[in-house]
């Protein structure tokens, strides 16, 4: 079957409809190189639909071949083999590129899209000596902090399954050896 007839006969139910692109045109964006990011459609006028020639469940994301329309005419193809592969698009023409890069276009400006970050660093904020952990196995270094003194680790007693928490550490200023909780300890940033 040619793909002039496969667009002229699709399915345009809307059980056949791929409403991502109502929310998310994060891959329009991209491909079409628009730094934009979050940008929707609004819903009481949704000018940019997509309607599956062909699809399967990978994993649990539905992929496979999508056409796009816009205001009701086909613009482009899209093929995404499995769920972590990118979605590739193939345009009608030219004009069908542009066309759909302006409305993207237009939906930033009328979102008034601010990539501003919502909280700044505050580069006085005190982080302390270092970070503390939960288990044995996140613990990178020997040497370590516990009760404000350097400690160095020289054995992990994690038993299979049962403990993942004890460790024995020597202490730097008495050479005394000690079985200590590693949730006790704070691992050193990671500095000169």
């Amino acid at each position: 079957m040619k793909l002039k007839d496969i667009i002229a006969n699709l399915d345009k139910s809307k059980s056949n409809e791929d409403d991502e692109v109502y929310w998310d045109l994060e891959g329009f964006a991209l491909e079409l190189e628009l730094n934009c990011h979050g940008i929707k459609q609004d819903g009481n006028n949704l000018r940019l639909k997509c309607y599956w020639i062909a699809n399967h469940l990978c994993t649990d994301t539905w992929v496979g071949i999508r056409a796009y329309f816009l205001d009701k005419e086909f613009v482009c193809l899209s093929t995404q083999q499995g769920r972590k592969c990118d979605e590739t698009f193939e345009w009608v023409s030219k004009d069908s590129f542009r066309n759909v890069k302006n409305y993207i276009t237009s939906l930033q400006e009328k979102q008034e899209y601010d990539n501003d970050p919502v909280d700044f660093l505050d580069m006085e904020e005190d982080f302390g000596e270092g970070y503390p952990i939960e288990f044995t196995g996140q613990c990178l270094k020997n040497d370590v902090l516990w009760k404000g003194k350097e400690v160095t680790i020289v054995k992990d007693n994690n038993e299979r399954y049962t403990n993942f928490h004890t460790i024995t550490v020597v202490e730097k200023d008495t050479s005394r050896q000690v079985d200590i909780d590693v949730r006790e300890i704070l691992v050193p940033w990671y500095t000169r």
